[in-house]
C-alpha cells in the first residue's frame, strides 16, 4: 500500500480496509465505553461516599445544637439553683440569729429570775438592805 494510495480511485480499499476499521473501532469503543462505565461506577461510588459523609455531618450537626441547648438549660439552671442556695442561705441565717436572740433572752430571764427569787422578790431587800440612815430632806434657804 505504500504507493498505491497516490493512484487510488474513491473507496477502492474499502472492501480490504473495511473489516480492520471495524475491528479497530470496536475495540477503542469497548475500551472507551468499558472505561467510561469504570469510571461512571467510580463516581457513583464517591458520590454515595459524599452523600453518606454529608448526612452524618447533618446529623452530627443537630446532635451538638442538641447538646447546646442542653448545656445551656443546664447552665440557666445553675444560676437559678445558685440564687435560690444563696436565698435559702439568707433566710436560715435569719432564722438562726432569731433563734439565738431568742434563747439569749430566755437566758437573761432565767438568770434575772433566780437573782430575783435569791435576793428577795418584791425589792431585792436581801442582797441590798434598804439603808437606816434617812436621807437628809433639803433645807429651803
Amino acid at each position: 500500500y505504500s504507493d498505491e494510495w497516490e493512484t487510488a480511485i474513491a473507496f477502492q480499499y474499502n472492501n480490504q480496509f473495511s473489516r480492520i476499521i471495524q475491528s479497530k473501532a470496536e475495540l477503542h469503543t469497548d475500551n472507551r465505553s468499558d472505561k467510561i462505565t469504570a469510571l461512571k461506577d467510580q463516581l457513583d461510588i464517591a458520590k454515595e461516599v459524599v452523600m453518606g459523609n454529608l448526612g452524618q455531618l447533618l446529623e452530627r450537626g443537630e446532635q451538638i445544637d442538641i447538646l447546646v441547648e442542653r448545656t445551656q438549660d443546664l447552665t440557666d439552671q445553675s444560676v437559678s439553683f445558685k440564687h435560690k442556695a444563696i436565698a435559702m442561705k439568707r433566710r436560715f441565717w435569719w432564722k438562726n440569729l432569731r433563734l439565738a436572740l431568742i434563747i439569749g433572752c430566755l437566758i437573761l430571764l432565767v438568770i434575772f429570775l433566780i437573782v430575783w427569787f435569791a435576793c428577795g422578790v418584791p425589792a431585792f431587800q436581801i442582797c441590798f438592805p434598804p439603808s437606816s440612815n434617812p436621807t437628809p430632806s433639803p433645807t429651803p434657804t
